[in-house]
Protein backbone atom coordinates (compact mmCIF):
# COMPACT_ATOMS: atom_id res chain seq x y z
CA UNK A 1 0.00 0.00 0.00
CA UNK A 2 1.28 3.46 -1.24
CA UNK A 3 1.36 6.28 1.33
CA UNK A 4 -1.65 8.43 0.94
CA UNK A 5 -0.11 11.62 1.12
CA UNK A 6 2.74 11.25 -1.60
CA UNK A 7 1.85 8.38 -2.87
CA UNK A 8 5.59 7.12 -3.85
CA UNK A 9 6.31 5.58 -0.43
CA UNK A 10 5.26 2.10 0.79
CA UNK A 11 2.89 3.25 3.81
CA UNK A 12 4.04 1.98 6.79
CA UNK A 13 2.15 3.67 9.71
CA UNK A 14 -1.45 3.65 10.21
CA UNK A 15 -3.19 6.16 12.02
CA UNK A 16 -7.06 6.10 13.27
CA UNK A 17 -8.71 9.08 14.09
CA UNK A 18 -12.22 9.72 16.21
CA UNK A 19 -13.93 12.54 15.22
CA UNK A 20 -17.59 12.57 16.71
CA UNK A 21 -18.23 9.10 15.74
CA UNK A 22 -16.69 8.69 12.63
CA UNK A 23 -13.33 7.00 12.50
CA UNK A 24 -10.88 7.63 9.77
CA UNK A 25 -7.82 5.77 9.20
CA UNK A 26 -4.93 6.86 7.38
CA UNK A 27 -1.98 5.07 5.81
CA UNK A 28 1.23 7.19 5.67
CA UNK A 29 5.19 6.47 4.83
CA UNK A 30 7.06 7.17 7.84
CA UNK A 31 8.34 10.36 6.10
CA UNK A 32 5.00 12.11 5.69
CA UNK A 33 4.12 10.56 9.14
CA UNK A 34 6.41 12.75 11.04
CA UNK A 35 5.53 15.82 8.96
CA UNK A 36 1.74 15.45 9.89
CA UNK A 37 2.59 13.17 13.33
CA UNK A 38 5.83 14.16 15.00
CA UNK A 39 6.61 11.35 16.86
CA UNK A 40 9.57 11.45 19.50
CA UNK A 41 10.51 9.28 22.39
CA UNK A 42 11.98 12.20 24.36
CA UNK A 43 11.43 11.76 28.16
CA UNK A 44 10.04 14.76 29.31
CA UNK A 45 12.48 16.43 31.11
CA UNK A 46 10.22 17.79 34.44
CA UNK A 47 11.01 16.44 37.54
CA UNK A 48 8.87 13.50 38.68
CA UNK A 49 7.98 13.54 41.83
CA UNK A 50 8.21 10.30 44.35
CA UNK A 51 4.77 9.40 44.55
CA UNK A 52 3.74 9.73 40.84
CA UNK A 53 6.90 7.12 40.35
CA UNK A 54 5.57 4.48 42.50
CA UNK A 55 1.98 4.92 41.42
CA UNK A 56 3.15 4.55 38.02
CA UNK A 57 5.34 1.64 39.26
CA UNK A 58 2.38 -0.48 41.14
CA UNK A 59 0.20 -0.50 37.97
CA UNK A 60 1.48 -2.94 36.05
CA UNK A 61 1.75 -5.17 38.83
CA UNK A 62 -2.09 -4.65 38.93
CA UNK A 63 -2.69 -4.71 35.00
CA UNK A 64 -0.72 -8.19 35.06
CA UNK A 65 -2.47 -9.76 37.59
CA UNK A 66 -6.09 -9.09 35.74
CA UNK A 67 -4.79 -10.40 32.50
CA UNK A 68 -3.33 -13.92 34.01
CA UNK A 69 -4.95 -16.26 32.51
CA UNK A 70 -5.03 -19.93 33.02
CA UNK A 71 -3.04 -22.31 30.50
CA UNK A 72 -5.87 -25.30 30.52
CA UNK A 73 -9.19 -23.48 30.05
CA UNK A 74 -8.21 -19.95 28.67
CA UNK A 75 -9.82 -17.92 31.85
CA UNK A 76 -8.90 -14.61 32.92
CA UNK A 77 -8.02 -13.84 36.98
CA UNK A 78 -10.85 -11.38 35.79
CA UNK A 79 -13.61 -13.81 34.79
CA UNK A 80 -12.76 -16.21 37.92
CA UNK A 81 -13.23 -12.97 40.11
CA UNK A 82 -16.49 -12.41 38.41
CA UNK A 83 -18.26 -15.95 38.19
CA UNK A 84 -16.54 -17.42 41.55
CA UNK A 85 -15.58 -20.80 39.61
CA UNK A 86 -12.86 -22.29 38.27
CA UNK A 87 -12.71 -23.32 34.47
CA UNK A 88 -10.06 -26.27 35.32
CA UNK A 89 -7.77 -28.23 37.16
CA UNK A 90 -4.98 -25.73 36.28
CA UNK A 91 -6.85 -22.83 36.68
CA UNK A 92 -5.38 -24.03 40.76
CA UNK A 93 -2.17 -23.59 40.13
CA UNK A 94 -2.47 -20.67 37.74
CA UNK A 95 -4.11 -18.70 40.60
CA UNK A 96 -2.03 -20.24 43.89
CA UNK A 97 -0.94 -16.62 44.56
CA UNK A 98 -4.24 -14.79 44.77
CA UNK A 99 -6.07 -17.81 46.55
CA UNK A 100 -5.03 -16.88 49.97
CA UNK A 101 -6.42 -13.32 49.24
CA UNK A 102 -9.72 -14.52 48.72
CA UNK A 103 -10.04 -17.44 50.55
CA UNK A 104 -9.42 -16.06 54.35
CA UNK A 105 -11.81 -13.36 54.53
CA UNK A 106 -14.40 -16.26 53.83
CA UNK A 107 -13.24 -19.15 55.70
CA UNK A 108 -10.86 -19.97 59.04
CA UNK A 109 -8.18 -21.70 57.05
CA UNK A 110 -6.78 -22.51 53.55
CA UNK A 111 -6.59 -26.14 54.23
CA UNK A 112 -10.07 -27.87 54.44
CA UNK A 113 -10.71 -29.50 57.49
CA UNK A 114 -14.20 -31.23 56.96
CA UNK A 115 -15.93 -34.47 56.94
CA UNK A 116 -14.10 -37.22 54.88
CA UNK A 117 -16.10 -39.83 53.35
CA UNK A 118 -15.81 -43.04 56.08
CA UNK A 119 -14.06 -45.46 53.66
CA UNK A 120 -11.60 -42.88 53.25
CA UNK A 121 -11.27 -41.52 57.02
CA UNK A 122 -10.63 -45.33 57.70
CA UNK A 123 -7.80 -45.35 54.84
CA UNK A 124 -6.36 -42.44 56.18
CA UNK A 125 -6.06 -43.95 59.94
CA UNK A 126 -4.52 -47.40 58.66
CA UNK A 127 -2.13 -45.61 56.32
CA UNK A 128 -1.29 -43.23 60.03
CA UNK A 129 -1.21 -46.23 62.17
CA UNK A 130 1.24 -48.25 59.45
CA UNK A 131 3.29 -44.64 59.94
CA UNK A 132 3.56 -45.26 63.19
CA UNK A 133 4.41 -48.60 63.40
CA UNK A 134 7.00 -48.24 61.26
CA UNK A 135 8.26 -45.28 63.14
CA UNK A 136 8.02 -48.01 66.54
CA UNK A 137 10.02 -50.93 64.50
CA UNK A 138 12.74 -48.44 63.28
CA UNK A 139 13.07 -47.52 67.34
CA UNK A 140 13.14 -51.06 68.14
CA UNK A 141 15.99 -51.74 65.17
CA UNK A 142 18.19 -49.26 66.55
CA UNK A 143 17.73 -50.27 70.55
CA UNK A 144 18.37 -53.99 69.41
CA UNK A 145 15.27 -55.29 70.03
CA UNK A 146 15.29 -57.29 67.29
CA UNK A 147 11.98 -59.64 68.41
CA UNK A 148 10.01 -56.74 68.79
CA UNK A 149 10.62 -55.17 65.54
CA UNK A 150 9.72 -58.16 63.62
CA UNK A 151 6.34 -58.11 65.30
CA UNK A 152 6.21 -54.78 64.19
CA UNK A 153 6.94 -55.94 61.01
CA UNK A 154 4.66 -58.47 61.13
CA UNK A 155 1.82 -55.74 61.94
CA UNK A 156 2.71 -53.38 59.33
CA UNK A 157 2.25 -56.36 56.52
CA UNK A 158 -0.91 -56.85 58.03
CA UNK A 159 -2.53 -53.72 57.70
CA UNK A 160 -0.72 -52.72 54.19
CA UNK A 161 -2.64 -55.83 53.19
CA UNK A 162 -5.79 -54.67 54.55
CA UNK A 163 -5.26 -50.95 52.67
CA UNK A 164 -4.92 -53.34 49.69
CA UNK A 165 -8.14 -54.85 50.06
CA UNK A 166 -10.18 -52.08 50.90
CA UNK A 167 -8.53 -50.24 48.07
CA UNK A 168 -9.59 -53.54 45.54
CA UNK A 169 -12.94 -53.56 46.43
CA UNK A 170 -13.51 -49.78 45.97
Amino acid sequence: MLCERCEQRQAVITISKNNNGEQAIHHYCEKCAQNFYPFTNEMPKEPISIQQLLANWQTPKNIRKEQLRCEGCGYTYAHFRKTGRFGCATCYDTFAEQMPKILQPIQADLQHVGAMPTMLENKKAMQNEVASLRQQMQEAVVSESFEQAALLRDAIKELEAKVQEDEANE
